[in-house]
């Protein structure tokens, strides 16, 4: 349980021949071969350096395992999908703002060169020129090719940002408003990630081979770590996927196909369309609901409002001396390698640890205030 899942993308150190002999470089790896195209992006840069910069490889891989992880190639991601992964580093990682700075720098350059040596990037990324296509051929040192970098206003610290407030995870309330407001098979979704604490990406790859309604078994055919198990439903779930099932996919023109979500079109429902769904839903339920204060979403909330409730169950029932999950299953349910990534949740959850422990404390401050005060008079003299 303690080693780390392997990414697809890592930092290599490697010396390259050069005229006047070798230079010293961090390359990237992709799947343990160097991925050229990338690199082009990075080594260029490095003549501006008197030492060979790795940073900016590390926060480059980190975002393209991001991508991985969803199922993304780094070739079609959409800005969208680029501004969601900065969301998650900002207010999940809680990295500064001038380290977010670098990360939208190295992100740029990549899709700058790619964009210059001719690959076929999205839309969404281009700079759009009025009466032109939006990929076109221009001064790249006079304008960018890609809209990556205008990203780093949207994040430059200003007071009374509504994207400040960022949802870590779903109140009850939350999770029922936001479910009210979902069409059924985005419903369907987002309760898999509350429900059974599934990334999006995992929720979106189950299969109707996957799912036993009559055992409330359920089975993604993707993780993270690539370790796969089978989840137990609550009756809620299964009665809502049920209805999907009979109500709305068997209506579906994909209805034969293999995938359990899938969108209008028949085909596999994708991390965009859920994600805009999603989006929307939690626009409706802000205006409709103030008093829940809810803030921008991510999918990544659902798996953290599961995470933290087990958490908190889980410290219940310890303190009460009834039989619970361990850590280690814990760390199955939630298909992590290591019991490191409790931490996160423990720095929320501690204090229900620590409650019953101040009752006492609490009940006898006068008291041991007097004493104390004793001991720091008798210190003095």
């Amino acid at each position: 349980m303690s080693s780390e899942p392997r990414k697809r993308y890592t930092v290599h150190h490697a010396q390259l021949p050069t005229v006047d002999g070798t230079q010293t470089c961090y390359l990237v790896l992709d799947e343990g071969l160097p991925a050229i195209d990338i690199n082009k992006a990075l080594i260029v840069k490095d003549k501006e350096y008197s030492r060979p910069p790795s940073t900016d490889r590390y926060h480059l891989c980190i975002f393209l395992n991001y991508l991985d992880d969803a199922g993304v190639e780094y070739l079609d991601a959409t800005m969208e999908q680029i501004y969601q992964f900065l969301v998650h580093i900002y207010s999940f990682e809680n990295v500064s703002y001038g380290t977010l700075k670098k990360y939208i720098d190295v992100i740029g350059r990549l899709y700058q060169t790619m964009a210059i040596i001719g690959k076929s990037l999205d839309s969404s990324l281009y700079v759009p020129i009025k009466g032109c296509k939006p990929k076109v051929i221009r001064d790249k040192h006079k304008e960018p090719l890609t809209k990556v970098w205008y990203l780093k206003s949207l994040f430059k610290p200003k007071k009374n940002m509504a994207w400040q407030t960022y949802t870590k995870w779903y109140i009850y309330e939350q999770v029922n408003a936001i479910a009210e407001e979902l069409p059924l098979v985005h419903r369907c979704i987002f309760l898999c990630t509350v429900y059974l604490g599934y990334r999006c990406s995992s929720a979106l790859s189950i299969k109707m081979s996957g799912i036993d309604l009559r055992q409330k078994h359920i089975q993604p055919t993707h993780s993270k770590t690539g370790q796969l198990h089978t989840s137990l439903m609550p009756d809620e779930l299964v009665l809502l996927i049920r209805s999907y099932i009979e109500n709305e996919r068997s209506r579906n023109p994909g209805n034969s196909s293999e995938w359990l979500f899938l969108n209008n079109r028949g085909e596999q429902m994708t991390y965009g369309s859920y994600y805009s769904a999603l989006k929307r839903a939690a626009e409706k339920v802000r205006k409709k609901h103030p008093e829940l204060e809810l803030g921008s979403v991510h999918t990544h909330a659902g798996r953290s409002t599961f995470a933290a409730s087990l958490r908190s169950y889980q410290l219940r029932e310890r303190r009460l001396g009834r039989e619970t999950l361990s850590d280690e299953d814990f760390c199955i349910l939630m298909d992590w390698t290591s019991l490191q990534c409790l931490k996160n949740y423990d720095l929320a959850t501690r204090i229900q640890e620590v409650s019953p422990l101040l009752e006492g404390f609490y009940r006898d401050h006068k008291q041991i205030l007097t004493e104390t005060n004793a001991i720091f008079r008798q210190t003095k003299q």
